[in-house]
């Protein structure tokens, strides 16, 4: 799964959790997208950095690691808009089969 990929599923998936009142936030987990914490904690960041993600703390150690928490993490307008606005977010519904939205919808 490529970077753009898993930043729309986190978008979407933060989306969809505004319904919810206890989202299980495992579904947008490193282990879902079968990527290392590392690459999952540096794509989140780049989320928050880019204000399209809030709520999410954020912890880097000495040694460089990278821990992110994501319990009350939460998508902002901006986010909102990256998604409906960007020409790669718009594509990536297309890449999915329905299969791979059981989870998501």
């Amino acid at each position: 799964m490529d970077n753009f990929e898993i930043i729309y599923k986190v978008l979407h998936f933060l989306e969809k959790a505004m319904d919810c009142d206890e989202p299980d936030m495992q579904e947008i987990s490193a282990e879902r997208f079968k990527i290392s914490a590392k690459k999952y904690s540096l794509l989140l960041e780049m989320l928050v950095k880019r204000g399209y993600v809030d709520d999410v703390k954020i912890k880097r150690t000495l040694d460089g690691a990278i821990f992110c928490n994501i319990e009350d993490a939460k998508i902002t307008l901006s986010g909102l808009e990256y998604l409906v606005n960007d020409p790669i977010m718009r594509e990536m519904p297309k890449k999915f089969h329905k299969a791979d939205w059981s989870a998501w919808a």
